[in-house]
């Protein structure tokens, strides 16, 4: 519901069960309380990771959940690409404060914060220059979220995964 009009014509979002793993296993893992201190430490506004320096462990967890997916599954901070001819799929994930309760708040957030997912699908739509695009596109969209605790559980963090492929349609 946080898409814009056009956006939201090409692109709805539904839960995906590999997604839901990789969630799970940051949430219960024991021995990825480090990681789980990172994720709620930074989540006092919604947070867009990077896949490098301190979220490297998340990194190399989201890369052997996905290995060898078609397209493949890349976690990244960037736009979607809307100028090439190959499939790709877009793994963000963003952490917000464990204290929002209402799934709306939440999407709203991470929709909508500081460098939230509408400004990355932004072209999706081929709202800001659609003239040198050579190929249609379609769009799949997967979301999912679990909330965690750091170690000594007194702080907690909502995890949200966006998973988003694009998949190159030749014009005919």
């Amino acid at each position: 519901d946080q898409l814009f009009s056009k956006q939201a014509d090409l692109l709805s979002f539904e839960s995906n069960s590999k997604l839901a793993s990789l969630l799970d296993r940051i949430a219960e893992d024991d021995e990825d309380f480090e990681i789980r201190d990172t994720l709620v430490s930074g989540a006092g506004r919604p947070t867009l990771l990077a896949p490098n320096g301190v979220n490297a462990d998340i990194t190399n967890i989201v890369n052997a959940a996905f290995n060898g997916t078609n397209p493949a599954v890349a976690m990244t901070n960037g736009d979607i690409l809307v100028n090439h001819d190959d499939n790709r799929a877009y793994l963000y994930v963003y952490t917000v404060d464990g204290s929002m309760q209402d799934v709306d708040q939440i999407a709203r957030a991470v929709m909508n914060g500081f460098n939230g997912l509408q400004e990355h699908v932004y072209d999706v739509a081929g709202i800001v220059d659609n003239n040198a695009i050579s190929q249609d596109y379609e769009y799949k969209g997967y979301a999912e979220m679990v909330k965690i605790t750091n170690d000594n559980s007194s702080d907690t963090a909502w995890v949200v995964a966006v998973l988003v492929e694009q998949h190159a349609v030749s014009n005919t």
